[in-house]
């Protein structure tokens, strides 16, 4: 009897797909770019692989999107390039600065003014700048914690944890894809833990923090009674200062200890949701 892989299944869509092409990917990426820049750009795997489980889910929308989940493939993609660009650059610095502000202003503003009707008053204002806010702060802590390669995918892996605990409890369908970009991460993990061997990238920041971005302005436009969940969740992109302030783990250790911290604001923002609900 032959071992057929039904790619329609949910669950492979949502768990196998993303892990497995993230991991190979990553190694790809290693192989046919040589020692220096398929290391550097390593991190992209994470982008691949939630891309391929997208587009198993949806399909490559048409232009323009149709509705706000069809922007992530291009949210994605224009992540992927800006951040390769960036990571390639001879003075990278000067151009990460505005990237992480202008992304977030350009995801918020364009989801907002083509499918919310966003920006007419002030009331209406309030929330949009508060995500582009709220972007802003992920990104910059994403590329404050790169040095080491692992805290800033496992601030990631924890964020998008959280939105998946609030998606779930509140009952929205999008709870999936947050899933999905999570085992892409862990995907990316299998090969920089214990041992880093692929640094943070630019395009890991853009790409996937981006995404992230997209998917918590989904969740929270979908049911605005999930900000304060939301908010909860959003603590864990500050857990790995804290927990090397004062839990001083050793090197490989540091990623465990930082994942569990953060399982308390995931369980908060969990059982804030359930009480809302």
């Amino acid at each position: 009897m032959a071992f057929v892989i039904d790619f329609t299944d949910s669950q492979i869509q949502t768990f196998a797909v993303p892990l497995v092409v993230s991991a190979i990917a990553v190694g790809l990426l290693r192989y046919l770019m040589g020692p220096w820049m398929g290391v550097l750009l390593g991190s992209l795997g994470i982008a691949i692989g939630f891309l391929a489980s997208l587009l198993l889910v949806q399909g490559f929308p048409g232009w323009p999107p149709a509705n706000a989940l069809a922007m992530l493939p291009y949210i994605i993609l224009a992540g992927m390039v800006a951040g390769a660009l960036v990571d390639q650059a001879d003075n990278p610095i000067g151009l990460v600065r505005p990237l992480y502000i202008g992304l977030p202003m350009v995801i918020i503003f364009w989801l907002g003014v083509t499918f919310y009707s966003a920006f007419r008053d002030i009331t209406g204002t309030v929330p949009y700048a508060l995500l582009m806010i709220a972007g802003i702060i992920a990104l910059q802590r994403l590329h404050d914690d790169r040095d080491d390669g692992i805290a800033s995918p496992v601030a990631l892996l924890a964020a998008l944890a959280g939105l998946a605990v609030v998606g779930l409890v509140s009952g929205t369908s999008l709870a999936r894809f947050p899933i999905a970009a999570a085992m892409a991460i862990l995907g990316f993990l299998l090969w920089n833990w214990p041992r880093c061997r692929f640094p943070w990238s630019t395009a890991g920041t853009l790409s996937i923090g981006g995404t992230y971005l997209a998917l918590i302005a989904f969740i929270f436009l979908q049911d605005r009674s999930m900000a304060i969940p939301l908010v909860i969740s959003f603590a864990v992109f500050f857990v790995h200062p804290l927990t090397e302030r004062v839990f001083m783990p050793e090197p490989r250790m540091s990623a465990v200890v930082q994942l569990v911290v953060s399982l308390v604001p995931i369980g908060l923002a969990g059982a804030a949701a359930n009480y809302l609900v």
